[in-house]
């Protein structure tokens, strides 16, 4: 247990920042998993939609700090790879 007044005001904050810290997470978990099921029912266009919200999204979370630049890039070279096979597959089928 914190025993200064300063130790208890760091919990205090940690608890805040811990709880919008999930919020943020749970959102863009949230909308990656919107994108996901888009393209799991086959609807591409739809998915492409979904691809422009998600990028715009993650780029966000970026600028903000709340993901390392590098984590940004490679979530978005991995979605926008995801709706490429989707489109190849629906191609060749």
């Amino acid at each position: 247990m914190a025993l200064g007044r300063s130790a208890k005001k760091r919990v205090r904050q940690t608890e805040r920042h811990t709880l919008r810290n999930k919020v943020r997470k749970e959102k863009l978990k949230k909308i990656v998993r919107k994108f996901a099921d888009t393209v799991k029912g086959g609807d591409l266009n739809a998915a492409a939609t979904e691809l422009v919200q998600d990028q715009k999204a993650t780029a966000k979370a970026g600028s903000k700090g709340w993901l390392h630049k590098r984590a940004v890039a490679r979530r978005k070279s991995r979605l926008a790879k995801t709706l490429n096979r989707a489109r190849a597959a629906a191609k060749t089928a």
